[in-house]
């Protein structure tokens, strides 16, 4: 059975681009880190998390790198990172459901430009254990999820509304009418009543059969 996964790489430094890429494989995604351009030097390997690639001795040495497992051919797609970034990673983590892009996931990141603790849920959650400290969100699959600012889906709820079907990244959410540290319980759908209704852009979308790769670089 072929599977595939979307890849974040969490870099220091201060904005967020998405590069997105064909992901088809009977194998896991794995991707390797070079310290030069054009995949050469030293490097270390991975196929899950890394949250801090100084336990590695590679915190930010990263200049390029080479991903498997984008084909049944087992051909790697390897690129150089640009010079804005270059040698910025700090580490490595995945995003959304392993079957795709086109699965409705919502994950929630304890600080801005998805950084720091996750949370990540795939119907709903009466009371979220980053309701204390959240700053950004991330949505895959489209369709619509409900915010509460109380526990057991009640009190002041805001819906948010993809427009696509793909990803849709908020780097800050401020900057979509929700206050930091405000949220405490998700559910997949848009309640009745919602206090504001939010409609998000896809920054790419998917068809049911699509399956993505994304490269997410984060700064700040």
């Amino acid at each position: 059975m072929s599977f595939k996964r979307t890849i974040l790489l969490k870099l220091i430094c201060c904005f967020a681009v998405a590069a997105v890429l064909e992901v088809s494989g009977q194998q896991d995604v794995r991707v390797t880190l070079y310290e030069q351009f054009g995949n050469t030097g030293m490097s270390v390997s991975t196929s899950g998390y890394i949250p801090n690639l100084s336990h590695l001795g590679f915190d930010k040495r990263a200049r390029s790198a080479c991903v498997v497992g984008m084909s049944y051919t087992d051909t790697p797609y390897c690129f150089d990172f640009t010079e804005l970034v270059a040698a910025d990673i700090s580490s490595v983590r995945f995003v959304g459901s392993t079957a795709g892009l086109h699965i409705q996931t919502f994950t929630l990141y304890q600080y801005a430009t998805y950084t720091g603790m996750e949370e990540y849920i795939t119907n709903e959650k009466d009371t979220l254990y980053l309701a204390d400290e959240h700053r950004s969100i991330i949505l895959t699959g489209g369709g619509n999820w409900t915010v509460f600012e109380d526990t057991n889906f009640t009190g002041p709820r805001a819906c948010l509304v993809s427009t696509g079907t793909g990803l849709v990244l908020i780097n800050d959410i401020t900057t979509v009418g929700l206050r930091y540290n405000s949220l405490r319980s998700v559910r997949k759908g848009c309640e009745t009543n919602p206090k504001t209704v939010v409609y998000l852009q896809s920054s790419m979308n998917v068809n049911d059969n699509s399956s993505l790769l994304n490269l997410i670089i984060s700064k700040k």
